[in-house]
């Protein structure tokens, strides 16, 4: 493992009763048009919920441009079809700058964990809270259906992306090798605990 907390300390924080959610995420979600009409500096951008495969190529255009990982469109289809409501476009017009692409399953264990699976943010619009804005809003999204925790993999090179979910209280757990096209990469699966305002036995 990179780092890991103590585990006391860990189950500590878990058993601690409060929301996840900033002040500001609270005001947002009892304001939902603020909230999907603003995303950081980006007024004019609405985060807009997955609806249609209509908006399917628009997500994956993106994705496929921006991520090193290529997948294909029967990927999308399993995520998309079977998690609808998790996954979300920001909108600038008719152009998609960003998504989010997320599922939610019981693991082995009872725990209803979330896992986000794609991240992307055109070149031209990062590092304005863009990324940040489409991550919260999976998460308030899971959490309204019940979520307790959430995954992802990020690759240990991707420091952008590692600093962006560290900013967002994920922590990393366990490093993975994995073999794409006969190269080792490394990837660091990152744990986030969303907290409720009951108490969570994670």
């Amino acid at each position: 493992p990179l780092y890991r907390a103590g585990e006391r300390a860990l189950q500590n924080e878990r058993d601690r009763p409060r929301p996840f959610f900033t002040s500001l995420e609270a005001q947002e979600i009892r304001n939902p048009i603020m909230s999907d009409s603003t995303a950081g500096n980006l007024p004019e951008v609405q985060l807009v919920q997955y609806v249609s495969e209509l908006q399917l190529p628009l997500m994956q255009q993106l994705v496929d441009s921006d991520l090193s990982e290529p997948y294909s469109i029967f990927t999308y289809r399993y995520f998309l079809h079977s998690w609808p409501t998790l996954s979300y476009l920001a909108m600038e017009g008719d152009d998609c700058i960003g998504c989010i692409i997320c599922k939610m399953e019981p693991n082995h264990r009872g725990i209803i964990r979330g896992y986000i699976a794609m991240l992307a943010v055109r070149n031209d619009q990062r590092k304005k809270g863009l990324g940040s804005r489409l991550v919260q809003r999976a998460l308030k999204q899971m959490y309204d259906e019940g979520c307790e925790e959430v995954t992802l993999e990020a690759e240990e090179t991707n420091r952008a992306a590692l600093n962006l979910y560290e900013r967002l209280g994920f922590l990393r757990d366990k490093r993975l090798v994995r073999t794409p096209s006969g190269l080792y990469a490394c990837v660091s699966r990152i744990a986030h605990s969303i907290y409720k305002t009951r108490k969570n036995t994670i």
